[in-house]
């Protein structure tokens, strides 16, 4: 008798782990989801330091060196597609008692997201990447520069694709970094 009841133990624990086997995929599914789009946020915040402090600290013009420093930065970003889903922004802002002003704006070529600015809009590119047509400034108060203060605002933009998206409504779209320097 005790062999059938070991065989009966064996078969029930088979069909509660067929039972049990999709429920805890779908709740490890959406953590693996969760993860990356953590890693990605991190990943943009270290961009988006990073560039600002370059921006800052160069010894080049930011129309000479702009576009090397966006595509270094870029390939850093793995396991992030930077050129698919990615996009960077660097600005140039001097502080004015009449409000911030917009010096100089550059755009990353190697991108292939067109995220919308949050600094500054520009109504058009050249074909060097570079602002032909600010727009103006869109700083809060706190994070305006002082009369005469020249700030660098470096944004990292991507396009978060979930593997689950289904799982976790929401998650997918626009993630971005914004540092001034």
């Amino acid at each position: 008798m005790k062999p059938r009841r070991q065989h009966r133990s064996c078969g029930a624990a088979a069909v509660e782990a067929a039972l049990l086997l999709p429920l805890l995929v779908l709740l490890a599914l959406p953590v693996a989801d969760l993860a990356r789009a953590l890693q990605a946020r991190l990943i943009l915040d270290a961009i988006s330091r990073e560039g600002a402090s370059l921006a800052a600290r160069g010894t080049l013009p930011l129309q000479d060196a702009s576009q090397s420093m966006m595509t270094t930065l870029a390939s850093t970003a793995p396991p992030l597609d930077m050129r698919r889903d990615g996009m960077l922004y660097v600005s140039r802002i001097m502080g004015r008692t009449a409000g911030p002003v917009l010096l100089e704006q550059h755009r990353w070529l190697g991108g292939g997201y067109a995220a919308a600015l949050s600094v500054a809009d520009c109504g058009r590119w050249d074909a060097a990447g570079r602002c032909v047509q600010p727009g103006p400034v869109a700083l809060d108060a706190n994070a305006a520069p002082d009369d005469g203060e020249v700030v660098h605002a470096f944004e990292a933009h991507y396009r978060f694709r979930p593997w689950f998206g289904a799982l976790l409504p929401g998650l997918d779209g626009d993630m971005h970094a914004l540092t001034l320097f």
